[in-house]
């Protein structure tokens, strides 16, 4: 796609060229409607933009994502948000689109964004805590691990989680290969730390 072409160029010192890419996107959709399209070309072009209106195209991009079903390109507008903020030496507010990009990225299970998030807020000055490997999990994934890493057969945690065993096997062996453990006592250790 454009957009990451011109992050790409943006990334890789050609900002003149990436800005002209980001800028062709942002005319194309706007000329066809194209929202999901609009608001990558404006990311882009936010990266790109040698000027402080930078914000802008950020802010707008924002909004268009929050109007549409996608959280993970809302999460790489608000990484990219915080990063050219942090450079311009506004680390509060980097901070602050930082958290919010890390926050979606780990509830999505996106590792490699998420680690980019955290690096990215350690240079803003932010002290993060060691992320816990458990952090890999789905919602009902943690949910089962927990409840299972407490003790409970695998019975005893579908009861609880109104499911059916198989259900519970099905999640254990996504969570054991998640983890890396073998056992039940490796993932209550996992648990503990």
């Amino acid at each position: 796609m454009e957009a990451d072409l011109a992050e790409a160029l943006t990334r890789n010192g050609d900002p003149v060229r990436a800005l002209e890419v980001a800028e062709a996107l942002v005319k194309a959709a706007r000329a066809t409607g194209r929202r999901s399209a609009l608001s990558a070309g404006l990311r882009a072009t936010g990266l790109a933009i040698p000027d402080k209106s930078f914000d802008e195209a950020f802010e707008e991009a924002i909004v268009i994502h929050q109007q549409l079903p996608t959280p993970f390109e809302l999460a790489r507008t608000l990484l990219c948000f915080g990063e050219r903020l942090r450079r311009t030496k506004a680390r509060v507010e980097a901070r602050r689109q930082l958290r919010q990009a890390l926050a979606t990225f780990e509830m999505l299970g996106a590792e490699p964004w998420s680690a980019r998030a955290r690096a990215e807020l350690a240079a803003s000055g932010e002290t993060l805590e060691r992320s816990h490997s458990h952090s890999r999990l789905t919602p009902q994934e943690r949910q089962v691990a927990t409840i299972v890493a407490s003790g409970a057969t695998n019975r005893e945690a579908a009861a609880t989680l109104f499911v059916n065993a198989k259900t519970i096997e099905f999640h254990l062996g996504n969570i054991y290969r998640k983890l890396g453990v073998r056992s039940r006592t490796e993932l209550a250790n996992v648990f503990r730390r």
